[in-house]
């Protein structure tokens, strides 16, 4: 009869409270505020004239834009022959109607604000000294002189914006824009939001141990397989299609969402999705943004460092799983039956192989993903051997993270 007392059931019902805490806690984790950030673009630069410059805003329309435009400005465009343009957002199609930009033109005398590809308005130009206003905002478009309301378009949404190009050589002093940009994507936590973070880590580290502890289980282990000549094989295949294996199509999107991480802060597509971010599917990009700064470098061969990393790890852990599962067929007669050992060694190697070669030697997140498959899978049959439910709290947390 055994000695061993059973798990303590004091124990057992404060694991399953802090359970209860932990949870509750993911759920106000995740509906806590958080500080939505405001770029904003000022042109031209303090102390510098304006002057043309490229401009690609994702999206294209700001969430708010202000331009002021001198009379100064505008007077000596409408001194030229044919007129010209003060500021303009998208580049000019010729032949083609006003886009979805804005343009300030005056020509003949005549001031002109297009937003939106609507006039707002049409007027004679000042002889004296002024200025132009335009605000475009969640309200509207709206233009003013000298801080008097003109005109203003509720149905206008704020013009697109891809440049800010100006015709003006001279008399540009005070011709100036500022863009809102659209970041609806980027944040950072509140203090309500922090506290709540580091009370769901301190709690979920306190239930994996006091899980572990309660339900650590008894039986038998894992059964570590013998070394075989197909695990050399592996390695020295897996390392050899780190140069020689075909680049996925998704290598450098992964690679850049990695990288641009490490400006913004956090993973998110910018590719073509303004920067979305990719939860819950970043823990590989996030190992990438950590290799990629520990090796000083982004190029193809040290990212594929990573893949391989993970296919190596991943296959040791199949051979455990499938020694451990396999049990006394493979380990306890290996004495007597060397060829079951053999075959099924082989067999793992193989398999492995056929997966990882097409599809392992990637910078998407796949091949991470596999190793915490492989790695929840050895959890699971660990647990369920040992009846531990300490180990399957690990298992699940483990199949969270990856």
């Amino acid at each position: 009869m055994s000695s061993r007392a059973g798990p303590d059931p004091q124990l057992g019902w404060v694991v399953a409270a802090l359970a209860v805490v932990t949870g509750v806690l993911g759920i106000l984790v995740m509906l806590a505020p958080v500080i939505a950030d405001d770029p904003v673009v000022s042109w031209p630069p303090a102390g510098q004239q304006p002057s043309s410059t490229v401009l690609p805003l994702s999206p294209y329309r700001p969430l708010q834009l202000t331009a002021t435009v001198p009379c100064t400005t505008l007077q000596a465009l409408a001194a030229r022959p044919g007129g010209g343009e003060a500021l303009r957002t998208l580049p000019a199609d010729v032949g083609t109607a006003p886009g979805e930009g804005l343009v300030v033109t005056a020509a003949q005398g005549v001031v002109t604000v297009t937003a939106s590809g609507a006039e707002v308005l049409r007027e004679t130009l000042p002889a004296g000294s002024c200025s132009y206003q335009v605000l475009a905002d969640a309200g509207g478009v709206r233009v003013s002189r000298d801080g008097a309301g003109i005109d203003t378009r509720s149905d206008l949404l704020v013009p697109q914006v891809a440049e800010l190009q100006t015709d003006a050589v001279t008399s540009t002093r005070g011709l100036t824009v500022a863009l809102h940009t659209d970041a609806r994507y980027q944040s950072h936590p509140t203090l309500l939001k922090t506290a709540l973070l580091v009370a769901e880590g301190l709690a979920l580290a306190a239930l994996l141990v006091l899980a572990w502890r309660w339900g650590r289980g008894e039986g038998p282990g894992l059964i570590r397989p013998r070394l075989s000549w197909a695990d050399a094989v592996v390695v020295v295949v897996s390392g050899f299609w780190v140069v020689a294996g075909p680049v996925n199509i998704d290598d450098s999107w992964y690679l850049l969402m990695a990288r641009n991480a490490m400006q913004s802060g956090y993973v998110g597509n910018v590719i073509y999705q303004f920067n979305v971010t990719e939860n819950p599917f970043v823990a590989s990009q996030y190992a990438m943004q950590a290799w990629g700064a520990i090796g000083g470098e982004w190029s193809l061969g040290w990212m594929r460092l990573l893949p391989l990393a993970y296919g190596l790890a991943t296959y040791a852990l199949l051979r455990v799983l499938v020694a451990t599962m396999l049990g006394r067929l493979v380990v306890g007669r290996v004495a007597r039956r060397p060829a079951v050992a053999w075959a099924v060694a082989w067999a793992v190697a193989a398999a492995h192989l056929l997966w990882w070669l097409p599809y392992g030697m990637t910078l998407r997140p796949e091949p991470l993903i596999a190793l915490g498959t492989a790695a929840v899978w050895v959890l699971a049959e660990l647990a369920r051997r040992r009846r531990s439910v300490g180990v399957f709290a690990v298992a699940v947390a483990v199949a969270a993270l990856t």
